[in-house]
Order: C-alpha cells, then structure tokens, then sequence
C-alpha cells in the first residue's frame, strides 16, 4: 500500500504540528533560562550547592536533598558549578511550559491547543514563576516535581490501560516532592482521584470506579 497524506491522516499530521510547535516554544524558553539564569540570590541556594558539591550529609537539610542531588548532576554533567546551574535553570525552562501545556490540554476531552497555549501564556505571566526558572531554588525543583506529577495523574485517570508502572513513578515523584520541601505533602490532595481510575466495561467504555476527585474529569 502506497503512502499518502490522505491516508496518513489529518488528525495525525494536526497533532505532529501542534507537537512540534510545542516543542519548539519550550526550546526556545529553555536555552532563554539557560542564557538568562544562573543567578544564585540568597545563602540557602549557596549552602545547597556547596553540600552537593562536597557530597557531604546534613541532617538540618533532610526535605531539601533532592533539589541537592539536582544541582549535583546538573554541575557533573556542565563541569562547572556556574554551568551546571544554568542548565538547571534551562531544563527547569522547557519542562515547565512542556508539563503546562500537556496538564491543560488534556485536563478534559473537550480541551484543544488553545487551551494550553493560554496556560502557557497565565503561568509565565505571573512573575514569581518567571523567578523561579532563572534561580536554582527549592522551590523551583519542586514546581518542576509538582508539575510532573499532576500530568502523569491526568495519564492515569484518562488511560485506562495504565498499570502499576505509572502507580510506581507517581509514588517516586510524592517521595520526591515530600524530599524537596515540607509543602510536598500537599500532593495529597491528589490521592482520593485514584478512587476514580476509568474502567473499561464489557461495552468498551470507560466508566469509573468509584466515587472520589471531582477536580479532575475523566
């Protein structure tokens, strides 16, 4: 069978664009943050840093370890410190306009581009967000976490073939959070939504479970 854009699919070529300008617009923000970011404001980041740099252990910074061990690899992979937290700052960047547009343009079936493009276009209207991409903070890594893991909830409430895998990296991500700052325990809000998990009747339908969530549609 010979190949056409007929048969390809519009569908399929609407989403491959929609997707590519998508990711255009988060490389284009990332290697921003990473050009413009970097800036270190305050002796908690420069503490932070210099624990990750030294490998040593500090009980007083047990909630902040994971933002540490970020920083680490960012600095092993740029060799430098002042590299290395640029490229926090970069892929801080686009995974937070990636993670945004995909949260709202698939919160409901009857979401579309616009819907993401203007949930691009809210978060980085509001300038603390913007801060927090330029600057290797707590705070930031956690945004990032927090981000990561409403997106792979609205994964598993809409597919109903996800298993345990997507239950496990979801487990991994709260352990994460709770590991960055203290407020992470506020992604428990989430949890009765997995009361709701869409199951597959013997019609074929999705249907749900139980009672639970109602912040977020199936």
């Amino acid at each position: 069978m010979s190949f056409s854009i007929r048969s390809f699919g519009f569908r399929h070529l609407a989403a491959i664009a929609e997707w590519t300008l998508v990711g255009l617009g988060a490389l284009w923000f990332a290697r921003f943050a990473y050009l413009k970011g970097g800036f270190v404001v305050g002796s908690d980041m420069l503490y932070y840093l210099d624990v990750g740099l030294r490998q040593v252990g500090d009980p007083f910074i047990t909630f902040r370890y994971t933002h540490v061990f970020a920083l680490r690899l960012a600095s092993v992979l740029m060799g430098s410190t002042l590299g290395g937290v640029r490229l926090f700052s970069g892929a801080v960047g686009g995974l937070t306009v990636l993670l945004t547009y995909f949260s709202a343009r698939f919160l409901t079936k009857e979401a579309k581009l616009p819907n993401g493009l203007i949930a691009i276009f809210l978060i980085m209207s509001v300038p603390l967000v913007v801060t927090l991409v330029l600057g290797p903070s707590v705070d930031t890594t956690l945004m990032v976490i927090v981000l990561a893991f409403v997106a792979l909830y609205i994964v598993y409430r809409h597919d109903a073939k996800s298993g345990r895998w997507l239950l496990g990296i979801l487990g991994v991500l709260f352990i994460m959070a709770i590991r960055t700052k203290e407020v992470g325990w506020a992604l428990v809000v989430i949890i009765p939504g997995f009361g709701t998990r869409p199951m597959r009747n013997s019609a074929g339908n999705c249907s749900e479970q139980t009672s639970g969530s109602f912040f977020l549609e199936p």
